[in-house]
């Protein structure tokens, strides 16, 4: 079991308990993808990270970045879909929370309490919090069973830094940036020393592509005059400051959901976007996107699935999950007819079922790319 786009659970504990500590998990340990960068901090204090995606389930554990010794912290799965306050109701809840060390700072439950823990953390670093049901530790049935939405929440001791509340969107060098781009032949956008505010607002890095007028055609808008579009890429990462950004560009990567390839000219122009709107940019470079036919573009007529990562796709999918589909070596033809990549679905003849065609007997479908 996997739960997409975990924020990781934050972390916090006593030391009294009725339960015993259980470093066995079966799920995890996820990564933490929580926009504040792992445990959340603010002064005045308290300051709180709360998932409401997912519930937590049993043997599985999460890990919470930027945890700050002498600070406490709490965690919880008190509140459920089920309604407020009855997290770990369903089954007894047993937090273990493990130190950057190894070593168990708390473990079990506040004193009273059904579904929190609340600790002051011995080390800085990321943490571990395992998350078992008492008296089964590492329990290999009814796992997938909600429990309540994890929630980490920082109570004060530490020394937050200052939120950042400027942006800029650094300096990139022109002259690495080609002004001829051949088809499905990528070049790389880089920018150092950006920063990305995240307060008032949390901003995002993005590029901006404007055709240039008579010439520059395709993209997501290709069919109005003089089209453009922003491609945001969230890196960084908001809150970050004095980073470096690497985007890899070709019109692969900007014709994603079916888009029109660009061709012609566009004027590339990188920065920080708050809330859809850009509060600092950089000079702008104009970008080529030729043809097949143009000279010195040589067209390709072959076509080549490539090699599938088989180890890294997972066989077994529970609702909302996702795994990588990756591949390497393939070829797209873009003459006579251009191509796409396309994943072909086959149900198990008495078993797959759903999908577009799912009151089908034994349903198919392709997924173009």
């Amino acid at each position: 079991m996997k739960k997409f786009f975990l924020f990781c659970a934050a972390i916090a504990f006593s030391a009294s308990s009725v339960f015993s500590q259980c470093e066995t998990f079966n799920d995890g340990p996820y990564v933490n993808f929580n926009n504040q960068g792992g445990a959340p901090c603010a002064d005045p204090a308290p300051a709180t990270n709360a998932i409401t995606a997912f519930e937590i389930w049993k043997a599985e554990s999460y890990l919470m970045a930027n945890v700050q010794a002498g600070a406490t912290y709490e965690f919880s799965a008190c509140n459920s879909a089920a309604g407020v306050g009855l997290g770990g109701t369903v089954w007894d809840i047993d937090y273990t929370i493990v130190a950057p060390s190894g070593a168990i700072d708390a473990f079990g439950l506040d004193a009273g309490s059904i579904c929190a823990i609340t600790w002051t953390a011995t080390e800085s670093g990321e943490y571990t919090i395992i998350i078992n049901e008492a008296g089964n530790c590492g329990a290999t049935t009814g796992l997938t069973v909600d429990n309540g939405f994890p929630q980490i929440t920082y109570l004060g001791g530490g020394s937050c830094p200052d939120p950042v509340t400027a942006c800029e969107a650094g300096t990139f060098d022109a002259a690495t940036i080609p002004t001829e781009v051949c088809p499905f032949v990528a070049f790389d956008y880089a920018a150092t020393g950006v920063s990305i505010p995240n307060s008032p607002v949390a901003g995002e890095y993005a590029i901006t592509f404007d055709a240039v007028p008579g010439s520059g055609a395709g993209g997501p808008f290709g069919a109005e005059p003089d089209p453009s579009f922003i491609l945001t890429l969230g890196a960084p990462g908001a809150g970050a400051e004095n980073e470096d950004v690497l985007v890899s560009i070709d019109n692969v990567l900007t014709t994603a959901g079916g888009a029109p390839a660009m061709t012609g000219e566009w004027i590339l122009t990188g920065g920080v976007v708050v809330a859809g709107v850009f509060c600092d940019s950089l000079t702008a470079v104009t970008v080529d996107f030729l043809t097949a036919a143009d000279a010195g573009c040589e067209p390709v007529t072959a076509c080549e699935a490539g090699v599938v990562d088989q180890a890294g796709i997972d066989n077994d999918l529970c609702p909302d999950e996702t795994t990588d589909y990756s591949l390497t070596g393939f070829t797209i033809p873009n003459t006579p007819v251009p191509g796409e990549y396309i994943l072909e679905f086959d149900p198990v003849p008495g078993s797959g079922s759903g999908g577009p065609f799912g009151a089908e007997p034994d349903p198919a479908f392709f997924l173009t790319l």
